[in-house]
């Protein structure tokens, strides 16, 4: 078969032989473990992003909140 002997099986093979099973298990494992530590990172930031934004709401509607507050306390001659 042309195909095959384009392919170089029997260097294919020696190579194969020459990978050792343990360290691609380990180096799948810490790379595992590599990614889930990112996307921890990746979710813990977007959610501080968002607790951020939370906050500076809240402070807003404080604020609002203690304007209105204010405004209604006024009597109606001093408003105007």
């Amino acid at each position: 078969m042309a195909f095959l002997d384009d392919v170089m099986v029997e260097e294919i093979s020696t190579q194969a032989k020459q990978v050792d099973i343990g360290r691609m298990l380990l180096i799948a494992i810490a790379a595992l473990f590599y990614g889930i530590g990112w996307l921890s990172a990746k979710g813990f930031t977007a959610v501080a992003w968002m607790c951020r934004g939370l906050v500076t709401a809240v402070k807003w509607s404080v604020a609002a909140v203690r304007l209105g507050w204010r405004e209604g306390r006024r009597p109606a001659l001093a408003r105007s």
